[in-house]
């Protein structure tokens, strides 16, 4: 459902995946709609209706992101499995309904697409942090720096309603939380400032630099910048440091080799959004029957918090508590 730039990248992998059949598409511009029934070769719907088809298993929502709860909860209660692109929603009353409906269809499998979970260059940080390799973790910090100038020439959503920290900032937020939290706890407390400089066609703040704080005291920070003139940073200029050691872009550092460090093997590099590994690790856990997918919608919802807190703390000029999301859904 949705057949903007995303969503038409999403209708090829899905294509090529050989464990699934694209039989229908939804969206509710008709020249859109026209140009991805002709390119695929599948059935065509306006809207909501093609949760009527019976021949449909799978509902993959790639709406703006403002757009995603009704097509989720909808879909869920079709009896579909679900996939909502990022964003889970971009404000707190959507999570809060969103993850409700994802807890009473707990039976089907559920992903949200936090696409950097799935690079290889972040499966293989992760794995070091989780063996210990670089100790105690004490500081994480990544970046979403993007020239996304040339949005505004396609959708007009992306300026008046796209939140940078949610739609952008997500990126590197979720990934650092996911990177962590096993050995960290979750963030707890964020700290920020922001401005309007670049980009301002925008309507939010396009620049903000958010300081987060993980239960176990180690600290991260997350740059968010929008309308930059450069391409984006190579690993989202992902580093990690521990006791032991630490990752600073493609490079790796360990206790008692001084200033020295090793390159990272160039296997691992990921220098763009690729959604096959995401489609694939879907489409198995369909076939297996696992729920709990590697970003289930309260996993996401944590981070959309996160991320919500940290506009708002920079708003605010204040340092602010993350609550949790079973405690806002049961408040």
């Amino acid at each position: 459902m949705g057949l903007g730039w995303n969503g038409m990248l999403f209708c090829e992998k899905y294509s090529s995946n050989p464990d699934c059949e694209l039989v229908a598409v939804s969206e509710h511009k008709p020249e859109r709609r026209a140009e991805a029934v002709k390119k695929f070769g599948v059935k065509g719907y306006s809207e909501y209706e093609i949760l009527e088809d019976k021949d449909i298993d799978v509902i993959s929502i790639h709406t703006p992101d403002h757009v995603h709860v009704e097509p989720f909860v909808k879909a869920l209660e079709a009896g579909k499995h679900v996939f909502v692109e990022k964003p889970l929603a971009n404000d707190l009353e959507g999570v809060k309904t969103m993850v409700s409906a994802s807890l009473k269809h707990s039976g089907q499998v559920q992903l949200v697409g936090q696409i950097l979970r799935f690079g290889k260059y972040f499966e293989a940080v992760k794995k070091w942090i989780d063996e210990g390799v670089l100790g105690e973790i004490c500081y994480l910090e990544s970046d979403y720096i993007h020239d996304l100038r040339y949005q505004q020439h396609l959708e007009q959503w992306k300026v008046d309603k796209e939140v940078p920290m949610l739609g952008g900032g997500c990126h590197s937020l979720d990934l650092l939380r996911w990177l962590a939290k096993d050995v960290c706890g979750d963030v707890t407390k964020v700290s920020a400032m922001s401005h309007h400089i670049s980009y301002k066609e925008m309507k939010a703040d396009t620049s903000i630099v958010t300081n987060y704080k993980f239960k176990s005291g180690a600290i991260a920070k997350v740059a968010t910048l929008y309308g930059g003139p450069t391409p984006r940073p190579f690993g989202f200029n992902l580093s990690v440091f521990g006791t032991k050691g630490a990752i600073v872009r493609d490079r790796l550092c360990l206790d008692g080799m001084g200033e020295e460090s090793m390159n990272i093997p160039e296997m691992l590099y990921d220098p763009t959004f690729d959604f096959a590994p995401e489609v694939a690790h879907f489409v198995d856990c369909i076939k297996t029957g696992n729920t709990q997918t590697r970003v289930t919608p309260q996993d996401a919802a944590q981070t959309v918090l996160a991320a919500i807190a940290g506009s708002e703390a920079a708003l605010k000029q204040q340092t602010l508590d993350i609550p949790n999301i079973m405690d806002v859904i049961e408040a």
